[in-house]
C-alpha cells in the first residue's frame, strides 16, 4: 500500500491499481475479512484496537490521501474515506464469502479470475464514477 502510495501516477490510476489487487488479494485468501471481523468483534479491545492500527487505519489513511490527490488533481470530489473503505471492501467481501449466492443466484459455480478480473474492472469503474469531479467524464 505505502510503495502504491509513493507512485507517481494520477489519483485514478492508484485506485485501479488498488482496487484491482485487492479483488486479487481476497480472492486468493477469502478468509481475511471474516478473521478481522472475528477479531474485532472478540470482546478483546486490545486486540481489536491493535488489529485496527495493523489492517484498518492503513487503509483509510491511503484512501484520505488518494481522495486528497484526486481532489487536488480536479479529478475527485471530497468524500469521506470511511464510505470509500467500507464500499471497497464490502464489495470484496461479499464476492469472496457469499458463493453460494453465485451459484444459486446467478447459476456461476466457481469463482474464476476472470469473474475477478470483470468484478474488479467493474467495482473500479463504479467507485472512479462516484469520485468524479463534477463535470468530470470518465470512462
Amino acid at each position: 500500500l505505502a510503495a502504491l502510495e509513493q507512485m507517481p501516477i494520477p489519483a485514478r490510476e492508484k485506485l485501479r491499481l488498488h482496487v484491482k489487487g485487492l479483488v486479487k488479494a481476497y480472492m486468493r485468501a477469502p478468509y481475511i475479512n471474516r478473521l478481522l471481523h472475528y477479531i474485532m468483534n472478540s470482546g478483546d479491545d486490545a486486540r481489536a484496537l491493535r488489529t485496527s492500527e495493523l489492517f484498518i487505519s492503513p487503509i483509510a489513511e491511503f484512501y484520505r490521501g488518494l481522495i486528497d490527490q484526486g481532489v487536488a488533481e480536479g479529478a475527485f470530489r471530497e468524500m469521506e474515506p470511511m464510505y470509500l473503505y467500507f464500499m471497497i471492501i464490502g464489495a470484496c467481501d461479499q464476492l469472496v464469502a457469499h458463493r453460494s449466492a453465485l451459484q444459486h443466484g446467478f447459476g456461476i459455480a466457481e469463482l474464476t479470475e476472470k469473474l475477478g478480473e470483470s468484478f474488479g474492472d467493474t467495482l473500479f469503474h463504479m467507485i472512479a464514477m462516484g469520485l468524479a469531479a463534477d463535470g468530470q467524464t470518465q470512462d
